[in-house]
């Protein structure tokens, strides 16, 4: 039988998984934001934005996850590699 510090623990082995899935997506974005300046394809893309939100609202809804929930996280995310593209796009000009 598990008790509170083995929960505990998984729960720090789950959390540091979550921290390097998003880390991973979010060096993603700045090699999308790259390909976007050089591309000179504009930075927001509100249609993909909303795709993104609503399918993975319907994924964490097929898991049992609170589809409003699951929207609020990846605004967090999303909010971030907004903020990296900004950033990003702007720092350098197109490569040639």
């Amino acid at each position: 039988m598990q008790d509170l510090a083995d929960f505990r623990k998984e729960i720090d082995r789950l959390d540091y998984e979550i921290l390097r899935s998003v880390v991973a997506r979010l060096r993603l974005c700045e090699e999308i934001a790259i390909l976007k300046r050089d591309s000179g394809v504009p930075m927001m893309q509100p249609e993909r934005v909303a795709e993104v939100k609503n399918s993975r609202a319907a994924s964490g809804e097929k898991l049992g996850v609170d589809p409003a929930f699951t929207i609020r996280l990846f605004e967090t995310i999303i909010a971030e590699a907004c903020r990296i593209e900004d950033r990003l796009m702007a720092a350098e000009e197109p490569r040639k």
